[in-house]
């Protein structure tokens, strides 16, 4: 024989424990489907990127055989996953890509800003103007300092003229 609840508040007790159980389950599955579309996404971004015929004439061939391969290794990632990953796998599997199309794109464009046949391209026109910005404001900050330097020289003269 099975004995009856003693009291009304075991019931709602009960039901509010298993609905906290299943709440942290659904957000936790929310999160691994939520990291995953965003792994998706970058990884779509990307091969429609490869697609964009000014992009790809920008890009040396290696880089692009560099990325085709990552996204392609993360598609057969994913398509064998059969959602039993965890958050941190997405996730790092999205920083690995990210990291790939990041350092290509910083020595590409390091490349191109420093290949003297680039440098005349109406296309580098913006990018060469930029550098020679920055190059400008270093200068400008080191003859404001040196500046600084001589009226702190000067105002020095002269206090000591005022002792005497």
């Amino acid at each position: 024989m099975t004995e009856p609840l003693s009291t009304s508040g075991e019931v709602p007790k009960i039901k509010l424990g298993l609905q906290e159980k299943y709440k942290e389950e659904d957000n936790n599955i929310k999160l691994r489907i939520d990291s995953k579309n965003d792994l998706e996404g970058i990884l779509y971004q990307t091969k429609t990127m490869l697609t964009n015929e000014d992009i790809k004439s920008k890009m040396s061939e290696e880089n692009l055989k560099i990325i085709e391969l990552k996204c392609s290794e993360i598609e057969e990632w994913l398509s064998n996953d059969n959602n039993s990953c965890e958050i941190q796998e997405y996730h790092n599997k999205k920083e690995e890509l990210e990291n790939i199309l990041k350092e290509i794109h910083e020595n590409d464009t390091d490349n191109t800003l420093n290949d003297p046949d680039t440098l005349n391209d109406p296309h580098n026109k913006d990018k060469n103007i930029d550098k020679n910005i920055d190059k400008e404001s270093d200068s400008d900050k080191e003859s404001v300092s040196d500046k600084d330097s001589d009226k702190d020289s000067d105002s020095d003269i002269n206090t000591l003229e005022e002792i005497d």
